[in-house]
């Protein structure tokens, strides 16, 4: 009997690493490892901005099978060899030793299939070389802009406004981007299958260059729904926002709106008999606890500061309803992956999004997503007031994620998902017998998938 499909995942940002890319990417590893297949994952423990170790219990099960190459120490003149071999300026000895690691545990056990996923955009260098060398088929996989260049322009400026580190990196790319542009040419044009977790994300590169017909989407998969039954969710009307806001993030996603409406709403009740919290899950934004203090809303909101990745998913579950802000923009290119988790996790959502969106279109699919748009404080309010008589009757359940946009967000949809776009659009794809009659009728990509 054959074995199980061996997929190498090439994702620089991996647990225990504490960052949303990181997540995504573990949760996918754990899902295809879930659907049977042997994941083996290449990652970089001191990739610049990594920041702090997430400490959740989940993540102890890539111990066996994630493989820290961490970046050398080293001279530009000693890289100045594997730049030219990798056709990259920077991280080129990483690379050396990424593609070193693959052939070596190729050779222990063959892969079938190699995935690369950003942000960072080093990774599809990498998956490029290791595809070639090893004669794999590779996806490439994005979750964000392809880089730091290619993010909107009003997300850009605010960031570049906030992050030093951020004005310097624009610097760099006036360096290294027409670079960074061709290896996204030549990834799009030379892999297998690029996947995107929007179509509003492909459609945003397909303005940029053109994109392989095989291109397709697999969305962000929604952390443990189990942890529902674990958790204790309070009497009362609770929000909580998980994530970072304001100067804390690089897209700059601001409070103003949801702290205006609260206070409104506020007003409409003796302070006695309003039952209501807002909780910060996440790093203290110094403009919300600003607004929070000068609209006399610090009975109302807390901040508990980061927490594990699982602990974030408790107070998720605890929750009555989950608030999710974006960043301000025309067109909302994003999927933010905290949205995934709010999803899985059935509970109703408040959305500060663009009108036209990937959120909006998520709440298109089915009920579950309320979104305000701009500064309508007003409707902020009314929403609040409409969610608290709900929990007052015990309906709130009625504003909930429906199934149809929960199993959107599942592990095992993102798994099937995944591996049925191997065997239909990958050219001579590898062989799966284990989903064979899984895969035998095709699986159109709008089902469930956002537009």
């Amino acid at each position: 009997m054959k074995q199980p499909p061996r997929i190498l995942m090439i994702s620089p940002l991996f647990p225990p690493m504490a960052d949303s890319e990181a997540f995504c990417a573990g949760k996918m590893a754990l899902a295809l490892r879930n659907a049977g297949c042997d994941v083996q994952i290449i990652y970089c423990s001191n990739y610049p901005g990594a920041g702090r170790k997430d400490s959740s219990q989940m993540w102890k099960e890539f111990s066996c099978c994630a493989h820290d190459v961490p970046l050398p120490p080293g001279s530009w003149i000693r890289s100045l060899p594997y730049a030219m071999r990798y056709g990259m300026p920077f991280f080129s000895q990483w690379l050396r030793d990424a593609v070193k690691l693959a052939k070596q545990l190729h050779a222990a056990a063959p892969f079938d299939l190699v995935q690369s996923r950003s942000l960072p955009m080093i990774s599809h260098v990498a998956g490029y070389h290791v595809s070639r060398q090893l004669n794999l088929r590779w996806n490439a996989n994005l979750n964000d802009p392809w880089d730091f260049h290619f993010f909107p322009d009003a997300v850009r400026i605010r960031g570049l406004r906030r992050y030093a580190h951020a004005a310097r990196a624009a610097l760099r790319f006036r360096r290294i981007g027409p670079i960074s542009n061709y290896w996204m040419r030549k990834t799009f044009r030379t892999a297998d299958l690029v996947t995107f977790c929007s179509a509003r994300l492909r459609d945003y590169h397909a303005s940029f260059t053109a994109l392989s017909p095989k291109s397709a989407i697999v969305p962000h998969i929604g952390g443990a729904a189990n942890l529902q039954a674990l958790a204790e969710i309070p009497g009362g009307l609770r929000l909580v926002h998980a994530g970072k806001l304001g100067a804390n993030e690089f897209t700059g996603r601001s409070t103003r709106t949801l702290l205006q409406g609260m206070a409104a709403f506020v007003q409409m009740y003796p302070q006695h008999d309003l039952d209501f919290s807002l909780t910060l899950v996440g790093p203290e934004d110094k403009e919300t606890t600003g607004l929070v203090r000068a609209l006399g809303l610090e009975k109302f909101v807390r901040s508990i500061g980061p927490v594990s990745y699982e602990e974030s998913l408790l107070w998720i579950a605890r929750a009555s309803v989950c608030v999710l802000v974006e960043a301000r923009m025309e067109e909302g290119i994003f999927f933010p992956s905290k949205c995934a988790d709010y999803i899985a996790m059935g509970k109703p959502i408040l959305a500060f999004s663009p009108e036209k969106g990937v959120v909006a279109d998520l709440a298109a699919l089915g009920s579950g997503i309320t979104r305000i748009h701009g500064e309508d404080a007003a409707s902020v309010a009314f929403t609040l007031e409409r969610y608290y008589a709900a929990q007052q009757k015990g309906q709130l359940s009625q504003y909930a994620p429906d199934e149809n946009l929960r199993s959107l967000c599942s592990p095992e949809h993102a798994a099937d998902t995944f591996l049925y776009l191997c065997r239909a659009k990958v050219k001579q794809a590898v062989t799966f017998p284990r989903w064979e009659k899984t895969f035998s009728q095709p699986k159109p990509e709008a089902q469930g998938t956002p537009k």
